[in-house]
């Protein structure tokens, strides 16, 4: 989850709850996981507003932005938050933006 590559986690903790269906730690990051999953994708893909921003985030990225350490959620139609989309450590730079 703190690597933001959610669907592996999903898997790995699939394996996991296999292995030891009655582990406890497995069990509370499976749900915070889901509920991770289920805010992120609160609107639907192709919902104008997801489209908007993933256009805008697309032309950042190909004018050589780098915002890998950062997500955009979507709270509803209108109402959307910039989070921290893995482990940031002091210093450590989230969006960079060129100046050309």
């Amino acid at each position: 989850m703190n690597l933001n590559k959610l669907v592996e986690a999903v898997a790995t903790l699939k394996e996991g709850l296999e292995v030891d269906p009655e582990n406890t730690d497995f069990i509370k990051l499976s749900t915070e996981l889901a509920q991770e999953i289920e805010d992120d994708n609160r609107l639907a893909p192709d919902h104008p507003e997801r489209k908007r921003f993933g256009e805008l985030l697309d032309w950042m990225h190909k004018g050589g932005s780098d915002s890998s350490k950062m997500k955009l959620r979507f709270y509803s139609d209108n109402y959307r938050g910039v989070h921290a989309a893995t482990d940031v450590k002091a210093g450590e730079t989230v969006l960079y933006v060129p100046l050309n």
